[in-house]
């Protein structure tokens, strides 16, 4: 089986973020394709990976601060480059991947034109087109995006959404929600979960003094429900690492480390003796896969927990004096018996399992 797995924006960040499922597809294909629109090459290695760009940029390119800055004002989102102009761009795109092998189209959720691009791919090509959700669009749309955006990304969703020849849930909430919107039950597959590297994340013998948010500072994460929590819980020492667009202003009792490599998460989740995930919308949040596999309890939302997930501290509603009371509390107790089973069943969630079911399950959508 060879697969095509598009990505608009592709570099080492990036690379590092996907390589553990990336690889675990790669081990169970004959080949997987990464088409990417723009980005930097990187030392994503796999025999059976095989990464084409439609332009590379130099090491030294770096986004338009401005741009990526203002999501909600800047000026160059309401352009006719940034909205229209993007459907010329992806069924120019779409035309150039007919020289490229491939079986069946791999498509993560993302923008609506995004997601019109992996359509217009297999039309292109006569091949399946797969859609793995592992997002709520809709939801981060609303929380983060002007309203122009929203109605265009939102409109492309929907006629995508009737194009898809099979959905790959990334939980049952995400199974719901494809239902919810007109999705056939036969076009979904059972719920696959993302899996963990329990080698590279691993407790420590230390318990740590921290109590730790690991993922990028924005409102779907609840940002501006933790950056509360923090002001109002000064007696509390936090570390914090993720991208921050530059507004969030922390607080003395913060030790924020910017955006980090994922090879250096599991030293600073084993700094901490719990773990914060305040999410308003989440699929199955990677920081929690990786927060038990370190053996640390994570105090979440009532909307971070996806329902394959072990919760092993009632999880809480988006009320401040709760949270407060709670981290207030973490300065005492023990987790000792938590991070034992946290641990245990990270193990049991490894990464060759999770590629075994997607593979298996987009050859039933080829056969």
């Amino acid at each position: 089986m060879r697969v095509i797995f598009p990505f608009t924006y592709f570099d080492e960040y990036y690379a590092l973020r996907y390589r553990e499922q990336l690889m675990a597809i790669a081990d169970h294909v004959e080949l997987l394709t990464l088409f990417i629109t723009i980005g930097k090459e990187t030392t994503l290695e796999h025999e059976n990976i095989k990464c084409v760009y439609d332009r590379i940029q130099p090491p030294s390119w770096e986004p338009n601060p401005l741009y990526v800055n203002n999501m909600k004002d800047n000026f160059a989102k309401y352009s006719f480059y940034n909205y229209w102009g993007k459907l010329p761009l992806i069924n120019r795109l779409s035309k150039d991947t007919k020289c490229l092998d491939g079986d069946i189209v791999l498509g993560m959720s993302g923008a609506g034109w995004q997601q019109v691009f992996h359509n217009l791919i297999g039309d292109r090509k006569g091949i399946p087109v797969v859609h793995r959700m592992r997002g709520n669009g809709r939801v981060e749309r609303k929380l983060n995006n002007n309203i122009v955006n929203r109605i265009f990304n939102d409109t492309l969703e929907n006629i995508s959404y009737r194009m898809y020849d099979h959905f790959i849930p990334i939980s049952k909430d995400f199974k719901k929600i494809l239902i919810d919107r007109g999705v056939s039950k036969n076009k979904i597959s059972n719920p696959i979960g993302l899996g963990v590297n329990t080698d590279i994340f691993s407790p420590s013998l230390e318990e740590g003094e921290y109590v730790g948010y690991f993922g990028r500072m924005s409102p779907e994460k609840g940002s501006d429900f933790l950056l509360k929590l923090m002001w109002k819980t000064p007696f509390v020492k936090y570390l914090i690492a993720g991208s921050n667009n530059g507004e969030v202003v922390f607080p003395s009792n913060v030790t924020y480390m910017g955006q980090v490599d994922k090879t250096s998460m599991s030293d600073l989740i084993n700094q901490c003796r719990m773990i914060l995930m305040p999410s308003r919308s989440e699929g199955v949040a990677n920081g929690i896969l990786e927060a038990y596999a370190c053996g640390k309890p994570v105090l979440g939302s009532v909307n971070a927990f996806a329902d394959s997930l072990p919760i092993y501290l009632p999880p809480l509603e988006l009320y401040l004096p709760l949270w407060v009371e709670a981290v207030r509390d973490a300065e005492t107790q023990c987790f000792r018996s938590i991070s034992k089973q946290a641990r245990r069943w990270a193990c049991e969630h490894s990464w060759d399992k999770f590629g075994k079911k997607m593979t298996n399950e987009l050859r039933t959508v080829i056969e």
